[in-house]
């Protein structure tokens, strides 16, 4: 069956107190709601308020992974950029992994990528190298559409084998990035749409209008049979556009409605994992 995985990256550096009153927003609804969420922050947050956030996110409904250090960005996507520094890269997750142990007691935390990539980290060798090396269980970088693009098209969980890092798992993100959706960060989108369901007509205006959205990735991913629905959603962005966090309630109540089970990256590693070493 069809999971849904909410996935929030904690990221907002400018401000740390909007940051944790937008991230106080989201964890308030799970909270009510009684549904897990995994949330992947931002080390420099952590280092500038980390009790403040770890009395957030300390529950056990709550899966905390690393988002780098900086928000940096670890791949390049066109010939024009520079080479990504690995040695900068070494230091954002080393970094971050030592303070999510420190607040939160978080042992060798997955990593989402910032901004996400079309085809994840395939391709990049010395990335995953160091990954391995840092003994990272997963990522979670396949969150964009050919050239880049929103949204990003439902793709299933895969395992790094043909890059050479069979201990490497995949968390594809999947469909609109919520800050993209409602226009709070630009990114060009695909055309012709690669979702069935097309693109609105408009920006959102409303959380029901925003849910209508992914009313239809929910309801796409389960007749697909996948393994999970997950879109990157952002607290600064939710709470700019709503500071109740309609919208996540709005979710979490249609994923209630059609009884599809809700879960953390963290138990769909393990499932994944465990199904992979069980194999003769």
């Amino acid at each position: 069956m069809t999971r849904y995985v909410p996935v929030y990256d904690v990221e907002y550096l400018q401000d740390v107190e909007y940051s944790l009153r937008a991230l106080e927003s989201v964890v308030k609804v799970h909270r009510r709601m009684r549904a897990p969420a995994t949330f992947c922050i931002c080390g420099k947050l952590l280092e500038n308020a980390g009790p403040r956030y770890a009395e957030l996110l300390r529950d056990d409904l709550f899966d905390v992974h690393s988002h780098t250090y900086t928000h940096v960005r670890l791949k390049r996507t066109s010939d024009t950029e520079p080479p990504p520094d690995m040695r900068l890269a070494r230091v954002e997750i080393e970094l971050t992994a030592a303070l999510l142990e420190r607040h939160l007691g978080v042992r060798e935390p997955g990593l989402r990528t910032p901004g996400g990539f079309y085809r994840g980290l395939q391709g990049a060798t010395e990335l995953l190298a160091l990954l391995e090396e840092l003994r990272v269980p997963f990522v979670s970088s396949d969150a964009r559409g050919p050239q880049e693009t929103i949204p990003a098209p439902l793709t299933e969980p895969y395992w790094y084998d043909d890059d050479g890092f069979p201990g490497l798992l995949e968390l594809p993100a999947h469909d609109w990035h919520e800050n993209v959706l409602k226009g709070h960060s630009p990114v060009p989108c695909a055309w012709p749409p690669l979702l069935p369901w097309g693109y609105p007509s408009q920006a959102p205006r409303t959380p029901e209008e925003e849910f209508e959205v992914y009313r239809k990735g929910l309801h796409g991913a389960a007749e697909r049979g996948m393994t999970y629905y997950s879109p990157p959603m952002h607290p600064w962005s939710i709470y700019r556009f709503n500071p109740e966090a309609r919208t996540v309630a709005l979710i979490l109540e249609e994923v209630a409605r059609i009884g599809m089970p809700i879960t953390t990256f963290s138990a769909i590693h393990r499932e994944l994992r465990e199904k992979r070493e069980a194999k003769p």
